[in-house]
């Protein structure tokens, strides 16, 4: 085992879950017909939200998982390596990094990797990418650090729907300011990249992290569903000669961890067996933890096989997650996931669907 991963030893059980028997499943929309759909993620509301958080630097001047760029960089450096031979990163590579707020790691892909076809950094503020070129400049006296060259653009994201049916993106271009159409594409993209992008969704998912009783489960947001497809979406079909995934780098404590497999697996279930969407084809095939950065990377590869049942999505994660940490002989079998499919993971009612809280 590497210098810097870790298996650490937790010796309380989490929580008790009641075992259940199997739910069937069967394909439905999340509403019924002729009710109204509650209300969902308000995109122009996140956007005034963080756009007033990235301009109070005293806030947004370090990253929210004290992991920095340069670091995150290095990670994703080694979970490339996991997946692909040399050249890890070439022209042919189309980057997509969501959510980078203050902190992208265009500079640091940059200088890790030399040589890629074009960069695309997406978020729903569109201040942030500017306030981030300010806080490169005072920090590292940085004149040129808005000098991006013409196969890198900044877009503020107008829908968790990145994509028209077309396959044009819908996002407005922030950088370059001259420009008013993104380059960025649906099924052109070969790896998307983001750093804490799991930890903000599954903290505001309230109501599944709050629930002890797997019975109590809620039905995944539809939002973070629609985001997911979002990535599936832009990653396109597979190629044989050139592995495609998104790679998350995200805060590694034991309950962290926990929750956001068990956000991976919502959205895989919801999307292959409820929806039938994009995100239905991702599977997370590696998982690593960093002692030194107490992080975890994730990997999901987009794959041309969806999952014919949760027992085999929960026995997938479960091989790959094996080890990672090593928990109590005491501990409950469905401390990670549930054994069967919760009740309400199968829903259309409105109150067994789960939001994600305002910020």
């Amino acid at each position: 085992m590497a210098e810097d991963d870790a298996v650490v030893t937790n010796s309380c059980a989490y929580s008790l879950r009641k075992r259940k028997r199997p739910v069937k499943v069967e394909q439905v929309e999340y509403y019924e017909d002729g009710v109204s759909e509650p209300e969902l993620f308000r995109v122009e509301d996140e956007a005034r939200a963080w756009d007033m958080f990235y301009k109070d630097g005293r806030q947004s001047d370090e990253p929210f998982s004290g992991v920095n760029a340069k670091d995150a960089v290095s990670m994703i450096h080694t979970a490339i390596r996991r997946i692909r031979s040399q050249p890890l990163v070439d022209n042919r590579d189309v980057i997509m990094e969501v959510g980078h707020g203050k902190h992208p790691l265009i500079w640091d892909l940059q200088r890790t990797f030399k040589n890629f076809g074009s960069y695309t950094g997406i978020e729903f503020s569109g201040d942030s990418i500017l306030e981030a070129i300010k806080l490169r400049q005072r920090n590292f006296g940085s004149p040129d650090a808005s000098d991006f060259a013409d196969n890198i653009e900044f877009l503020r994201a107008t829908s968790v729907n990145y994509f028209n049916p077309d396959g044009s993106c819908n996002a407005e271009v922030i950088i370059p300011s001259d420009r008013n159409t993104p380059t960025l594409t649906a099924g052109t993209v070969t790896l998307v990249l983001a750093k804490s992008t799991l930890d903000y969704l599954t903290c505001r998912l309230t109501g599944s992290v709050a629930t002890l009783d797997w019975d109590e489960n809620p039905r995944i947001s539809p939002s973070v569903v629609e985001m997911f497809d979002s990535f599936s979406t832009a990653l396109g079909s597979v190629t044989e000669d050139r592995r495609k995934a998104v790679i998350f780098v995200e805060p590694g404590d034991f309950v962290k961890f926990r929750d956001h497999i068990g956000t991976i697996a919502r959205v895989i279930y919801d999307a292959t067996f409820r929806r039938n969407s994009p995100a239905k084809w991702l599977r997370l095939t590696h998982v690593r933890r960093n002692k030194a950065h107490k992080a975890v990377i994730y990997t999901l590869e987009k794959t041309e096989h969806a999952y014919d049942s949760y027992r085999e999505i929960r026995a997938d994660i479960l091989h790959t997650t094996a080890r990672l940490y090593e928990v109590s002989e005491v501990q409950d079998d469905d401390w990670l996931l549930p054994i069967t499919v919760p009740p309400k993971w199968n829903t259309h009612s409105h109150g067994d669907v789960e939001q994600l809280s305002a910020i």
